[in-house]
C-alpha cells in the first residue's frame, strides 16, 4: 500500500497513473511546498543531458529554481485537496530518461511508459464507476494529464465529449476498453479487429491476418494497413498501384488519381513534395537537396530530423519542445 502526502493542488500535467505490479519504493516524507522543486529537478536532469539550455536560454544552474517556482504556483493552486504521492515523481523521472532527446523512446521505452501510464503524480479518493474530474496540462511536464480525482489505480473517463466522466480501471491485455481512449498496455491498442463491435486491448493484427477497416490507423500493425476489400493486414500500395486516398503508399510515394507514383527525384520538378532528403525549392519549381547536419540554413531547410539553429543545422530536439519555460 503506497503511502501519500495530502496537498492542496488542483492541476499537474504529467501523465501517470500506477506503478507496475506494485513496485513503487516508499515515498519519503515532503513538504507541500517541496513539491515543485521534487518535480523540478527530474525535468531539469532531462533537460540539462539534452543541451536544451542552447534552445531557450534557461542554464542548467538556474533551471531548478525557475522550474521550481513556477510549477509549485500551479501546485498550490490547481488541485485543492488532492494526494500528492511522491513515488510517481520517481517514476516519471526514469520515464524522461528512457526518451531520446528527439522524443523517440529507447530500449527501456515499453516498461516505463506502463508505469508512467499507471502512476498518477496527483490523485483523489473516488471509487470505481464513480464520477470524476481529471486535471490536465501543467505547462513544464511531458504528457496530457496528470491525475485525476479517481483513486490510485483508476482513470478518469468520458466514453463521449458530452458523458459524464467516471472512474474506471486500468485494462490489461485482452480485457474489455473504450474505444476513444488511449489506455491500453504498450504494445497493444484498444482494437475491434473481428468487428464484433467490442473493443479490447489487443496486439495489432499482423500482415494477412484479419483486421477492422473501422479501427483506423492503428487496424494492423506499423507499417502496415487494413484492406477494405479483404478486411486483412497488407502492405501499403507502391508505384504503379492504387490507392484509395491520399497518403496511402508506401514511404517516397504519393497518390494521385488513384495510382502511387514516386516522388520526384532531385532535379525533377515538383508541386510541394519530394523524395526523402530533398525539398521543393520556392515551392513548385525543382526538388534539391536539403541542408544536412551543421550545414548552412539561413535560406535551405534543414533534412528531416534537424533543426535551423543559429542558421546551422543541428540534430532535433523534440524533448526540449515540450518543457516550456517558466511563466
Amino acid at each position: 500500500m503506497r503511502s501519500t502526502t495530502r496537498v492542496s493542488l488542483q492541476a499537474l500535467t504529467l501523465a501517470i497513473l500506477i506503478p507496475l505490479a506494485g513496485a513503487c519504493a516508499d515515498p519519503s516524507t515532503i513538504k507541500p511546498e517541496e513539491q515543485g522543486a521534487l518535480v523540478a529537478e527530474v525535468i531539469c536532469e532531462r533537460r540539462t543531458a539534452c543541451a536544451c539550455e542552447a534552445l531557450d536560454d534557461i542554464q542548467p544552474a538556474e533551471c531548478t529554481e525557475n522550474y521550481s517556482k513556477s510549477i509549485q504556483g500551479e501546485l498550490s493552486t490547481l488541485a485543492e485537496g488532492l494526494d500528492f504521492d511522491v513515488s510517481c515523481v520517481d517514476v516519471y523521472g526514469r520515464f524522461l530518461s528512457a526518451l531520446d532527446c528527439d522524443a523517440s523512446f529507447g530500449p527501456d521505452g515499453d516498461e516505463t511508459l506502463d508505469a508512467f501510464l499507471a502512476c498518477k503524480l496527483v490523485h483523489g479518493d473516488a471509487q470505481l464507476g464513480e464520477e470524476c474530474e481529471v486535471h490536465t496540462e501543467l505547462t513544464l511536464a511531458v504528457g496530457t494529464r496528470i491525475g485525476d480525482t479517481c483513486a490510485q489505480g483508476l482513470w478518469c473517463f468520458a466514453s463521449s465529449p458530452i458523458a459524464t466522466p467516471s472512474c474506471v480501471a486500468l485494462p490489461s491485455l485482452g480485457d474489455p476498453c473504450p474505444a476513444n481512449a488511449n489506455i491500453c498496455p504498450s504494445g497493444s491498442a484498444c482494437l475491434d479487429p473481428d468487428a464484433d463491435g467490442e473493443t479490447r486491448c489487443v496486439v495489432a493484427p499482423a500482415p494477412q491476418e484479419a483486421c477492422n477497416p473501422d479501427d483506423g490507423f492503428r487496424a494492423c500493425a506499423a507499417g502496415y494497413r487494413c484492406h477494405p476489400e479483404t478486411r486483412t493486414c497488407g502492405p501499403y500500395p507502391g508505384p504503379g498501384e492504387a490507392c484509395a486516398d491520399f497518403d496511402t503508399c508506401i514511404s517516397g510515394a504519393m497518390c494521385f488519381d488513384g495510382l502511387c507514383f514516386d516522388l520526384p527525384d532531385e532535379g525533377e520538378s515538383c508541386l510541394g513534395d519530394c523524395a526523402p532528403g530533398l525539398y521543393c525549392e520556392n515551392g513548385d519549381t525543382l526538388c534539391v537537396a536539403a541542408a544536412g547536419l551543421d550545414e548552412d540554413c539561413s535560406s535551405t531547410p534543414c533534412a528531416d530530423e534537424l533543426r535551423c539553429e543559429n542558421d546551422r543545422c543541428v540534430e532535433e530536439r523534440r524533448l526540449c519542445a515540450v518543457f516550456e519555460g517558466p511563466q
